[in-house]
C-alpha cells in the first residue's frame, strides 16, 4: 500500500472513532479496529511502536456483576479507549507522512541545534522539558539551570539566547491583569512579563515558524493573536510539539511519544 493512500485511509479511520458504532462493542467496532491495524502494519511495519500500543489496547475494565451503574462504566470505559486508539492512529499519521517525505529536512550548516525553554514560574516547565529530551535527545535550554558566572540576568539570557536555534514558549498563568479601572472581577490570569518580552525577542530573532507557544489558559497577548497555539495540558500537546519541531527541521523520536 502507497504511504498516501495509507495516511488517507487512516485519517478516514480517526474521524470514524467519533461515531457511535465504533464506540460501542460490536461487529462495527471490530471492523474498525482491524482495518486500521492492518492499515498501520502496511504503513509502519510489523514492529512500529505505535502499532504495537494499538494492538494492546483493552477495550473493557473486566468483568463486572452487571449492577445499576457497572455497565455505563464500562461503555465509559470503552469509548475511552477508542479515543486513545484514535490518538494512535494520529500519531500513526504523523510517522506515515514522515516516512513520505523526499528525504530529511535540509540541516543548517554546520550549527548545533539549541532549544531554548522559555516559562515562567509553573512547574508545568518541567514535563515539557522531559517530553522534548525524550523524543529529540536535546535538553532544553533552562535559564534558570544555567551558571551566571557574574552575569546580569539580560546578559546570561542574551548568551544562551544567541545560540538558540528554536525556542518553546510556556504561557502559563501565573500573574493577574485587567485595563485600569476595572474592578477585580475583571482580573484575567496572565503570563509573566519576561516571558510575553522573550516571546517576542526569539520572534523576532529566529521567526515565527520557529517558535512554538504552548498555552496553560492563560489571555493571549494582543499583539500576537492569530498564532497557533498549542493548549496545555489538552491531549494532544505532545503530538502537536513533535510536528513543530520536525518541521523546523528537529529530528524527532516518534517511538517515544507516548
Amino acid at each position: 500500500m502507497k504511504l498516501d493512500r495509507a495516511v488517507q485511509e487512516l485519517k478516514s479511520l480517526k474521524d470514524a472513532a467519533a461515531g457511535p458504532e465504533v464506540q460501542r462493542d460490536g461487529a462495527v467496532h471490530d471492523a474498525w479496529k482491524a482495518k486500521a491495524a492492518a492499515v498501520m502494519r502496511q504503513a509502519l511495519g510489523d514492529e512500529s511502536p505505535t502499532l504495537q500500543q494499538f494492538n494492546k489496547i483493552g477495550y473493557h475494565i473486566g468483568i463486572y456483576s452487571g449492577a445499576l451503574g457497572e455497565a455505563e462504566r464500562d461503555r465509559q470505559y470503552f469509548a475511552q479507549q477508542v479515543q486513545r486508539a484514535a490518538a494512535l492512529i494520529e500519531a500513526a499519521i504523523f510517522e506515515a507522512e514522515l516516512a513520505s517525505d523526499d528525504g530529511p529536512p535540509t540541516p543548517e550548516a554546520e550549527r548545533p541545534k539549541t532549544i531554548f525553554l522559555v516559562h515562567g514560574h509553573d512547574a508545568a516547565r518541567y514535563d515539557v522539558a522531559r517530553f522534548v529530551e525524550r523524543i529529540t535527545g536535546m535538553s532544553p535550554v533552562i535559564l534558570a539551570e544555567q551558571a551566571s558566572r557574574g552575569k546580569t540576568l539580560v546578559e546570561k539570557f542574551e548568551e544562551h539566547a544567541a545560540d538558540a536555534t528554536y525556542a518553546i514558549v510556556l504561557l502559563t498563568p501565573d500573574d493577574v491583569g485587567r485595563v485600569k479601572g476595572a474592578g477585580s472581577a475583571a482580573d484575567q490570569p496572565r503570563a509573566r512579563q519576561n516571558v510575553v518580552f522573550e516571546l517576542g525577542f526569539f520572534f523576532g530573532k529566529l521567526g515565527r515558524d520557529r517558535v512554538a507557544v504552548i498555552n496553560s489558559g492563560v489571555e493571549k497577548p494582543s499583539d500576537v493573536h492569530g498564532l497557533n497555539y498549542i493548549d496545555y495540558p489538552g491531549g494532544k500537546w505532545q503530538l502537536e510539539l513533535a510536528k513543530e519541531l520536525h518541521a523546523a527541521g528537529i529530528s524527532v523520536d516518534m517511538a517515544r511519544l507516548f
